[in-house]
């Protein structure tokens, strides 16, 4: 991919052909005759021997902002959407490796719900079909509605090697998505909505009464404050046999981490004692995820998604006790999933990376199917896959850092 060939000045992404360069003549053709429905509006110029697109877009109708804000429904149409338009370009002699698939500069036309793209019609810009999936995927991971219990099948379907768009689209035709209403209230506020008609005005009514104030900001990240952590005894120490190693005392804020018994491979901080979370803590927004690959019937009680809410750049997962002992891990797993742990992994965060460890866990823990060794930093890149033991406790990491996408806009 030769990404010069993409450029942005304020509301418009340019696609420059220059002479040394191979233009697809039977699509230039279809852009010049014809206005595909699938396309962001566009004109076409020829200067200097340069063939220049001008696309006209609007960035608050980007893909990737409102795809956050998606609920279930709305999902599977701009999904049906997109495929479609993938499938049926070959009427207009367009090639579906030619659109650019950057969420960012993929948008929606929301009275209809349906995506309109750019596209280059130039032989030195070509993408895999990987890189529809991995753009399918990440709109499924950033889609918040979890009521619907279709997107199951979706999870299911992104966590197999087999992909195409004809095998998405015969999934989508499965599910039954109803036709947008216009009546329908959308979760957006996209300032596009007509105001309403003015209201006569009777003597009774000469002065308006005043706006209504507006809602309370809901509470940032920022604004949530941890509260103080009780001091604890220092704990004796447990001899030969104690988990992480001896605790050296010259430095008892640092602990040397075994890897089965040989010499030290790494060190991390002491980890502690988590604090206690907040009762909204689900809910709560994160800069990263997991997310459920797929239901097991084994363990009902999985939970969907996990948001990382990290305290001082760390995020342990563990099982829950039986009894009454005090919380071990920030995030625990029903005390039913015996395969899992009392402390299991953590995930720490270093310079905006993302590094998995696992806690001489029994079952072991898993990245992308391959078994950790204990008590090692392994880095984490969006969409990897991460095993909880090998009984299908499985889940995705996704982070808003990383978009997934391989196409690239060099401005």
């Amino acid at each position: 991919m030769n990404s010069s060939i993409f450029g942005k000045s304020q509301n418009t992404v340019t696609v420059t052909i220059s002479s040394d360069m191979t233009l697809d003549t039977m699509a230039y053709r279809a852009l010049n005759g014809d206005r595909p429905p699938f396309l962001v509006p566009y004109v076409i110029d020829n200067i200097n021997g340069e063939v220049i697109l001008s696309y006209n877009i609007d960035e608050r109708m980007s893909l990737e902002k409102l795809s956050k804000e998606f609920s279930a429904t709305e999902l599977f149409r701009v999904y049906k959407s997109i495929i479609e338009s993938l499938i049926q370009c070959g009427d207009w002699c367009f090639n579906n490796t030619n659109f650019c698939q950057n969420t960012n500069y993929i948008f929606v036309d929301w009275p209809s719900q349906t995506v309109k793209f750019i596209y280059a019609p130039v032989r030195e810009y070509t993408q895999d079909v990987s890189v529809t999936k991995k753009m399918l995927l990440q709109l499924l991971n950033n889609c918040q509605d979890v009521s619907n219990l279709d997107l199951m099948k979706f999870y299911r379907y992104f966590s197999g090697d087999q992909f195409s768009f004809q095998s998405f689209k015969n999934l989508l035709d499965t599910i039954e998505i109803p036709l947008r209403d216009p009546s329908e209230q959308s979760i957006h506020n996209l300032g596009t909505q007509q105001p309403p008609p003015p209201q006569p005005v009777t003597l009774q009514q000469q002065t308006p009464p005043p706006p209504p104030p507006p809602p309370p900001p809901m509470p940032s990240m920022q604004e949530f404050v941890m509260p103080p952590e009780p001091k604890q005894q220092e704990e004796k120490s447990k001899g030969f046999f104690k988990m992480f190693g001896k605790k050296n005392k010259k430095n008892s804020g640092e602990i040397y981490l075994y890897d089965d018994g040989q010499k030290p491979q790494s060190a991390m901080n002491k980890i502690s004692r988590p604090q206690k979370l907040p009762d909204n803590f689900n809910n709560m927004q994160s800069d990263a995820m997991l997310t459920l690959v797929a239901p097991n019937v084994n363990f009902p009680r999985l939970e969907y998604q996990i948001p990382l809410v990290l305290i001082n750049n760390k995020f342990s997962l563990g099982r829950q006790d039986k009894g009454n002992k005090p919380k071990e891990s920030d995030y625990e797993f029903d005390v039913s999933i015996k395969s899992i742990s009392r402390k299991h992994a953590t995930i720490v965060r270093e310079n905006d990376v993302y590094y998995l460890v696992d806690f001489n866990s029994s079952n072991g823990t898993f990245l992308n199917d391959e078994r950790l060794k204990r008590n090692i930093q392994y880095q984490l890149n969006y969409n990897d896959k991460i095993s909880f033991s090998k009984q299908g406790i499985e889940y995705w990491f996704t982070t808003d850092e990383d978009s997934g996408d391989e196409t690239m806009l060099m401005f």
